[in-house]
């Protein structure tokens, strides 16, 4: 995790290099390009069930985001990258 910087003031598209580098950092193998197509995928699959309590169950949209990516480690890694920074949950 990068020291000392304040997210809360970023937006969606602002922190996409933000949760690159802690992919990254986790072990993820994506180059930007596919990251960045992925993570907006992931948001669109998982956004309303995790952060809003919206849409389906959280088990269906994450087994959805599984079903998308094709790697549960895969999966793990961008949603870790995610709640790291900023708490997903």
């Amino acid at each position: 995790m990068e020291e000392n910087v304040d997210y809360t003031n970023l937006d969606e598209f602002e922190m996409v290099p933000h949760y690159y580098k802690e992919y990254q950092r986790l072990g993820g193998k994506h180059d930007y390009k596919k990251f960045n197509k992925s993570l907006q995928k992931f948001f669109d699959l998982t956004l309303d069930s995790y952060v809003n309590g919206e849409g389906d169950p959280r088990d269906v949209a994450y087994a959805k985001w599984v079903k998308y990516i094709r790697s549960y480690k895969q999966a793990g890694l961008y949603f870790e990258a995610v709640d790291n920074l900023t708490a997903y949950t």
